[in-house]
C-alpha cells in the first residue's frame, strides 16, 4: 500500500479514508509497545482545504463525523489510549523522574 502520514487532512479532502488510520495506529501499537503516534490536525482543516477553498457545509460535516469516527474506533480498541500530547509528555517525565 501507500505510504501513511498521520497527519488527518487526507481525510478530509477525500485521499485517504478512515481505515487506514485505524489500520495504521493498530499496527504501531502491534509494533512499538507503549509508543506514541500522533494524528494532527488544525481545527481549520476541517473546514478548509489545502488550497485555502472552503468546504460546503455538508462537507464540513462529513469530516467532522470521519474525525469523530476514528477516535470512537480508537478508543474502544485494547491497548490504545488517546491523549493529548503534552498529557503523554507530562506521564513520560514523571516516569523519568522517578528512575
Amino acid at each position: 500500500g501507500k505510504k501513511t502520514s498521520s497527519y488527518l487532512w487526507a481525510i478530509f479532502e477525500g485521499r485517504r479514508v478512515s481505515s487506514e488510520y485505524i489500520d495504521a495506529v493498530v499496527q504501531a501499537r502491534d509494533v512499538a509497545n507503549h509508543g506514541l503516534y500522533v494524528l494532527s490536525i488544525h481545527p481549520w482543516h476541517l473546514y478548509v482545504d489545502c488550497q485555502g477553498n472552503q468546504f460546503g457545509k455538508d462537507q464540513a460535516r462529513k469530516n467532522l463525523e470521519n474525525l469523530e469516527s476514528i477516535f470512537s474506533q480508537l478508543k474502544q480498541m485494547q491497548g490504545i489510549h488517546i491523549l493529548r500530547q503534552n498529557e503523554y509528555l507530562e506521564a513520560w517525565l514523571e516516569k523519568e523522574d522517578s528512575n
